[in-house]
């Protein structure tokens, strides 16, 4: 009885004005990434960071003087050439190269996981070395593509993203990192993460960010050589516009980069997080 009376008090009235959707999302109230000031991007691929949140990256560091942010990429890039010619560790030399390049260009420390590009690695090693990452960089927020995007159909992309939502938890408790064989020091244990999600049909949050800041963006994705023709560069910062502009308008401003955005309270068990 007694909670039934302290939800009448919550709601009393709030129901029929707002709904109970609204009524949660005020009790559970979405992150502003924005004040933060550590920050890890994963990315399944070199060049996916830049192209899926590159604008973000700039407009933090351009903004938030204090803010650390870490590069996490997953895989070794090895499988990205068309040249019959190459070899897959050839290329995965060359990718390493361009993306300390672009990581240095836009300020970020830069590790690479390796595991191999389009390869059938397992998703729970990735986890536990994603986890590994995130309890020694202590991340506020950390960024990863969406594992639930309808269109994806790339591996990497959708084991990225389902390893990083299982790295929360292996890096969040001693005995669950003990079973993944990882020993974590329970003092250092931090197990708050906001985790954002780009390359996303869902959006929730929205990062405003300056011309300069996408055109920063752009160079940055043109560091990526290998991976593109003048032409196809060309496409890519277009491409970055049109999207800026359409998440822009969702969001009230002129151009912007969305995120599916999820504080830890809305990490477990909320089904509700996906209407607000």
């Amino acid at each position: 009885m007694a909670f039934f009376k302290l939800k009448k008090k919550l709601v009393s009235g709030l129901d029929k004005v707002l709904g109970d959707d609204k009524i949660l999302e005020l009790i559970a109230p979405l992150p502003d990434v924005e004040k933060y000031d550590r920050f890890l991007f994963i990315g399944p691929h070199p060049d996916d960071i830049e192209i899926g949140a590159g604008a973000t990256v700039c407009k933090i560091k351009r903004t938030n003087k204090k803010a650390k942010i870490k590069f996490l990429i997953c895989t070794d890039g090895g499988a990205g050439t068309s040249d019959p010619d190459m070899t897959a560790e050839q290329v995965a030399e060359i990718r390493a190269k361009e993306s300390k390049e672009s990581a240095d260009f836009l300020g970020a420390e830069l590790e690479m996981l390796l595991f191999g590009d389009g390869a059938p690695y397992d998703e729970n090693e990735l986890a536990k070395e994603i986890g590994r990452v995130i309890y020694e960089f202590e991340p506020d927020v950390i960024f990863c593509p969406d594992p639930h995007l309808p269109t994806e159909t790339h591996p990497d992309h959708l084991k990225c993203g389902r390893a990083t939502n299982t790295a929360l938890f292996i890096s969040s408790y001693r005995i669950v990192a003990e079973r993944n064989g990882l020993t974590l020091d329970p003092k250092k244990i931090k197990p708050n993460h906001i985790i954002a999600y780009y390359y996303t049909h869902r959006a929730n949050t929205f990062v405003e960010f300056s011309d300069e800041d996408q055109l920063k963006q752009v160079a940055s994705f043109k560091i990526h050589r290998s991976q593109m023709s003048p032409m196809l560069a060309e496409a890519q910062g277009i491409y970055f516009a049109l999207r800026a502009n359409r998440m822009g308008a969702m969001a009230g401003v002129k151009q912007a980069e969305g995120f599916f955005v999820e504080a830890p309270m809305h990490q477990h068990c909320v089904t509700e997080s996906n209407n607000w």
